[in-house]
């Protein structure tokens, strides 16, 4: 059995290379691992599996950081999707889709997946979730952004090594968020506890080897009888509308909404970097408000001295995932807009693309929201929001354009 493919002209296909058997699929990547160069470290027992999943971040990131990188929300993408398979909404899709796709192969512009990505085309039947992770195959180079708990275990852990500790020969924290485009999910591993040690930690590396040669689609088969995801988070979004109605006479200014957004934040902070700070309570680091009598303790000063930071403007580049999402919510609160049912997933695609990506392509009022000032967020991470598609496709011509 064959599914449909978009062809590289920018319709379908009539031969299908992706099949839904996961075994053509795994066999597929079995073949382009043994093709691939031996990796030394594999057999070498002094690198254990954090320090190699370290070491294969790093080797993602000198890929990813040597090409242009675009964001695409899920508009784009299904805008995307139904260009290459022949069904476009408008006609400047088709063109949008034919330029990336040439970019893409011409290995100038990666297009980097993320745990949204994922969470987004769950709402869709298993058909059209081929047909877009067909598509993700064609324009993404097997590469993701890791998942938001991990790049704020990232951030986190840069900072304190920077700042706190006073660690200068950490590479930026940027080269460690980029990993294979099968890791949206995470980075798992297979445990063998009845196998010897060294035993059980090659294997757990082969397997994380293995893994680099599956695409994006080969997970989507993997997940195909999932049923489909909740189509809104309208809890989340009654509780936001609830809370920006109740404290709406008190803003005075959006800088000030943002100090109440971020000043407000240190509970969730803390469920979000409690086990990080088990490991450093381990090590016996203790912050400068310390010494902390548990790791908790050491969570709850963290936090603090993150909120604290943020509403004085100094850790804002540090930590990108809670600086960004206090803008977006202060902006909400401050223009008197209500949330809507898909925003939270919308602001998640914002996190994951301003600090790591030179353009991100969305919908109006996110591209509003992120590029209005005081704090124009796309010129703080240099990133380029776009929303119109005329605009996007000017863009991609502008990279055609210049020499390679």
């Amino acid at each position: 059995m064959s599914i449909e493919t978009p062809d590289d002209e920018g319709g379908l296909g009539d031969d299908a290379d992706l099949s839904p058997a996961m075994v053509r699929r795994l066999q597929r990547a079995y073949v382009e691992e043994k093709a691939a160069r031996p990796d030394p470290l594999i057999d070498d027992p002094s690198i254990d599996l954090d320090m190699y999943r370290r070491v294969m971040r790093l080797r993602m990131a000198d890929y990813a950081l040597s090409r242009h990188r675009i964001y695409l929300d899920m508009n784009y993408w299904i805008w995307l999707r139904d260009a290459a398979f022949h069904q476009p909404k408008l006609p400047i899709h088709t063109e949008l889709w034919r330029r990336l796709r040439g970019l893409s192969k011409s290995g100038r512009v990666i297009c980097p997946v993320s745990y949204p990505v994922f969470a987004e085309i769950m709402k869709q039947n298993i058909a059209t979730r081929r047909r877009t992770a067909c598509v993700i195959d064609r324009l993404c180079g097997s590469i993701c952004i890791v998942d938001k708990s991990s790049r704020v275990r990232v951030q986190l852990s840069h900072f304190v090594w920077t700042k706190l500790l006073g660690d200068q020969t950490l590479k930026p924290s940027d080269r460690y968020i980029w990993a294979p485009g099968s890791h949206f999910l995470g980075m798992g591993h297979i445990d063998m506890l009845n196998w010897p040690s060294e035993l059980n930690l090659k294997q757990q590396k082969l397997w994380l080897q293995f893994t680099q040669y599956l695409k994006f689609s080969d997970v989507f088969e993997l997940t195909k009888e999932i049923p489909l995801a909740e189509r809104d988070n309208w809890q989340h979004t009654l509780l936001q509308n609830f809370m920006s109605a109740w404290t709406r006479d008190r803003l005075r200014s959006l800088k000030a909404t943002y100090k109440i957004e971020v000043g407000g934040s240190t509970d969730l902070i803390v469920k979000d970097i409690v086990d990080f700070a088990a490991d450093l309570f381990e090590q016996g680091i203790r912050s400068p408000l310390g010494p902390e009598a548990s790791h908790n303790d050491l969570a709850a000063s963290l936090a603090s001295m993150i909120t604290s930071g943020l509403t004085m403007g100094r850790v804002t580049t540090y930590f990108p995932q809670y600086h960004i999402m206090g803008v977006i919510h202060a902006t909400i609160r401050w223009m008197r807009r209500r949330h809507q049912v898909n925003d939270l997933m919308d602001h998640q695609h914002a996190t994951a693309a301003l600090p790591y990506c030179n353009a991100f392509f969305t919908e109006h009022d996110l591209r509003d929201t992120l590029t209005r000032g005081p704090f124009h967020l796309d010129r703080a991470y240099g990133c380029d929001v776009i929303s119109d598609p005329d605009d996007a496709l000017i863009y991609l011509e502008e990279i055609a354009g210049k020499t390679p």
